[in-house]
C-alpha cells in the first residue's frame, strides 16, 4: 500500500531477546505535529504451559487485526485527520510488557508528534464474562 505521508519504521533494540517492534505513521494536516497512538502486542503465551499452543487469536491477534483495520481504513479514506496516527505494534508484552516499555520513550520523544491520546487493543475478542467489565469498541 503506496499512501502520501505515511512512514514505517521497525526497531530490534539491542541486548534485548526476543522484541521487536513496528511503528507507521498517518501524517495528519493542519494537527500533524499532534499524534494518537493506537497499539496492540503481538505475542502470545499460554502460562498455563509454555510449551503449548498458546491463545494467539485472542490474544493477541484479535488487538492486531484492530489495529490493521484501522490503519487500513485510515490510509484509504479521502477524508484525512487533523492529527497524526500513530500505529505501533509490540513484542514481548507477555512477558512483562518489554515491548512497550521500549516503545514508550520513542513515542514520548515527540519522533512521531505529540501524543495526545492512547488506544491499546488487547483480547477485543474475549467473550464477556460474569463479573468482568469490558469495553465494546
Amino acid at each position: 500500500m503506496n499512501v502520501t505521508g505515511t512512514r514505517l519504521e521497525t526497531w530490534v533494540p539491542e541486548g534485548v531477546p526476543r522484541t521487536a517492534g513496528i511503528v507507521g505513521r498517518l501524517e495528519g494536516t493542519d494537527l500533524a505535529h499532534e499524534a494518537v497512538l493506537v497499539g496492540a502486542h503481538f505475542d502470545s503465551v499460554n502460562w498455563d504451559d509454555t510449551s503449548r499452543e498458546a491463545p494467539g487469536v485472542d490474544d493477541n491477534g484479535s488487538g492486531v487485526s484492530l489495529m490493521l483495520l484501522i490503519a487500513r481504513a485510515l490510509a484509504e479514506s479521502k477524508t484525512r485527520l487533523r492529527r497524526s496516527v500513530v500505529f505501533a505494534a509490540f513484542n514481548a508484552e507477555e512477558e512483562g510488557m518489554v515491548g512497550s516499555h521500549q516503545i514508550a520513550p520513542i513515542v514520548v520523544s515527540g519522533k512521531y508528534g505529540r501524543v495526545k491520546n492512547v488506544i491499546i487493543a488487547d483480547e477485543i475478542a474475549w467473550p464477556r464474562r460474569q463479573g468482568v467489565e469490558t469495553c465494546n469498541l
